[in-house]
């Protein structure tokens, strides 16, 4: 592609070198005055600003300081412009700006003519196609197509733009097609769990059961899908010994504790895997778990067998997208297959992973992962990649389950179906 570019401002832009016309049309492109645009003022009135000067003949890019210092309030507003040794000052209502505003350019500019044909740069899909118009206000004019998204909400189907957008009381980021389920909200919740008859809610010491039930307990690690109550801790015989042990996951009948030990839910039997888990992660019946002394075992939870065990010094992470296993080594992330077998190194920090894949962030943000679905956490507001991005304010913690996660603010909880 070929791009003509003097002094800030692009001129000409073709897949060939520009023709005999498209050279006159640039020479009377580059008859127009062009200016350092030295802007103090509303950030929502910059594009009008900059709008009066391409219209009255004025291009911006580098030349000499054209500073404007404008004001707004109560619907009024108030500018002064300072162009080499002029002043001028003006006053008014906001809904006449731009007239205002040109007369002003112009009497700095009094002579100017704008070409009557210019090119525009239409990008979509990574497709570009570039031609020539009449009536523009630039030399070259840059033209992104919107692309349209069906997003369908309880059953209604709505075409919205590419970007952030609030449904159902939650922010959520629209880059494609999809489905958006109710985010519920559960006011003055401690805690939410969800079982086959529906939704528990712990606050106040006290878990409320979806028949009606209020049991007094300590809040709870999780709650089964036939309603039995997981407790944080539990005393453990593995081994010939006995000890007390943190429960970090659930996978389906499965649980894991933080000392690296399996056990069914009903306790029938312990099996140790590994040392202290530090990240762990599931598809299906196997079970990948990244432990204290840097080694990734991959476990069969049905037939209770460590079907890999591999040692990865300085390994801190470990996250599946369901089709590959990544793991966080020093400053690179390992690809791996679900079997194992490295893939690919890429080149990373720290990152998350989600139903669109491996996402890298610099070390500097904290990411909590949990599987295919990961969450970033900064001064209270939570970004969560799961069925789509979610936004959230004033949080004190997040919690994931099987099922979904929750998202603990100040007024209540959360839930974002996984």
């Amino acid at each position: 592609m070929i791009i003509h570019e003097e002094n800030g401002v692009i001129y000409y832009v073709g897949f060939d070198e520009p023709e005999d016309d498209d050279l006159d049309l640039i020479l009377q492109w580059k008859t127009l005055p062009v200016v350092s645009l030295l802007y103090d003022g509303p950030r929502d009135l910059k594009d009008a600003v900059e709008k009066v000067l391409n219209e009255k003949g004025v291009l911006v890019g580098w030349g000499d300081v054209f500073y404007v210092k404008l004001r707004t309030g109560y619907d009024m507003f108030n500018v002064k412009v300072r162009y080499k040794n002029n002043v001028l000052q003006s006053f008014g209502k906001v809904e006449d700006f731009d007239e205002e505003f040109g007369k002003m350019v112009s009497f700095f500019f009094p002579d100017n003519v704008v070409p009557s044909e210019g090119y525009v740069v239409k990008i979509a899909d990574e497709q570009i196609e570039i031609s020539k118009i009449p009536n523009v206000i630039k030399p070259v004019t840059f033209d992104f197509e919107q692309k349209l998204y069906a997003v369908t909400i309880l059953g209604q189907k709505f075409l919205v733009e590419e970007g952030f957008h609030k449904f159902l009381g939650q922010v959520v980021y629209v880059e494609s097609d999809m489905d958006i389920s109710p985010t519920n909200f559960f006011p003055d919740a401690e805690m939410v769990y969800k079982a086959s008859k529906g939704f528990y809610i712990y606050k106040d010491q006290k878990l409320y059961t979806p028949d009606g039930k209020i049991i007094n307990t300590q809040e709870p690690f999780d709650i089964t899908s036939d309603g039995r109550i997981l407790q944080k801790r539990y005393t453990l015989k593995v081994e010939g010994s006995t000890f007390s042990s943190t429960l970090i996951g659930k996978i389906k009948d499965f649980l894991l504790f933080a000392s690296g030990v399996i056990a069914p839910i009903d306790l029938s039997w312990t099996m140790r895997i590994s040392g202290p888990v530090v990240e762990w992660c599931a598809v299906g019946d196997k079970l990948f778990v990244l432990d204290l002394s840097s080694y990734l075992r991959i476990i069969d939870l049905k037939t209770r067998k460590i079907l890999l065990e591999n040692h990865l010094p300085f390994a801190w992470a470990v996250a599946t997208d369901g089709n590959y296993l990544y793991v966080g080594l020093e400053e690179k992330i390992l690809k791996l297959t679900l079997e194992g077998t490295i893939v690919e190194e890429i080149a990373g920090k720290n990152f998350g992973v989600w139903k669109n894949g491996l996402e890298i962030f610099d070390e500097s943000i904290q990411v909590v992962r949990s599987g295919d679905v990961f969450a970033i956490l900064q001064n209270g507001k939570t970004k969560i990649y799961a069925d789509t991005i979610h936004f959230f304010e004033d949080v004190k913690k997040i919690r994931f389950f099987e099922w979904g996660i929750v998202v603990v603010c100040s007024n209540g909880c959360w839930v974002v179906n996984r």
